[in-house]
């Protein structure tokens, strides 16, 4: 799009609440802009540079993210597909997550079924955002703040969400197969998730809903499950090994929670 090309290349970098549905911004460097609350939808950003770029409550669905710049200049591959792709928005990121001075901004952004395969976002803002039926796999997701984040039906299989924040997040029939050690999942909706043979180890699950989720074979060693809802909850097989819960603690019916003795 020449015009905000033309706008960034003059100095430009306030483009909140812009109208860029439908842009052709492919290759053009945005580093440093503010696209708070920019309606980018069906916008092509295939090839652009992010670089601490504010995304705050932007609108990025449909939108062709694939081949995001770094910094070297390698390009990932396009997988050729018409899915909305932030699978190589990664790239750039990477060297933002590194940085000490600022980073990019995707808190309350709308993200619904993107595709985030092997995207790096450690340590990556993502509070609020719309993830529903997003690709994640193998997304480094590693210390990411996703508090109060929408992932339902997100597809997290081999992500790794270590020390991630999710307080209040919604993973409700997400698929979760992935490492979140030492993450924060107070408060978390995990409503019929499945988080079967996965590593919950020191994980914070203080009043999180498990209802009818598949916990079947998952390590939940050392775990906070104090006031969590496990109503309906498949457990079998899972390692307790010095979970922590309380009297609120709701279990499956029928099931025998570990004693104090084999915890």
């Amino acid at each position: 799009m020449v015009t905000i090309t033309l706008q960034y290349k003059l100095g430009k970098r306030n483009f909140v609440k812009a109208n860029l549905r439908g842009a052709d911004l492919k290759g053009v460097d945005l580093s440093t802009a503010d696209l708070s609350r920019a309606d980018l939808s069906n916008s092509n950003l295939s090839g652009a540079t992010l670089r601490h770029t504010k995304l705050c409550e932007a609108n990025l669905s449909s939108a062709i993210l694939q081949g995001i710049n770094r910094d070297s200049g390698y390009m990932k591959r396009s997988r050729g597909n018409a899915y909305q792709s932030l699978a190589d928005v990664g790239a750039d990121l990477a060297d933002v997550s590194r940085s000490d001075d600022s980073e990019t901004d995707l808190s309350k952004a709308n993200l619904a079924e993107a595709d985030l395969t092997d995207a790096y976002l450690r340590g990556a803002n993502l509070s609020a955002a719309n993830l529903s039926k997003a690709r994640l796999t193998k997304a480094n997701l590693k210390g990411a703040n996703l508090a109060g984040a929408n992932l339902i039906e997100a597809n997290l299989t081999g992500a790794v969400l270590d020390g991630a924040n999710l307080c209040g997040a919604n993973l409700s029939r997400a698929t979760a197969r992935c490492s979140l050690k030492g993450a924060n999942l107070s408060g978390a909706d995990l409503d019929e998730a499945n988080l079967s043979a996965i590593s919950l180890s020191q994980v914070n699950l203080v009043g999180a809903r498990l209802t009818k989720a598949n916990l079947a074979w998952s390590e939940l060693i050392h775990a906070d499950l104090s006031d969590a809802d496990l109503s309906y909850a498949d457990l079998s097989n899972a390692k307790l090994y010095g979970v922590k819960y309380n009297v609120a603690t709701i279990w499956p019916r029928g099931y025998t929670p570990p004693s104090p003795s084999q915890r």
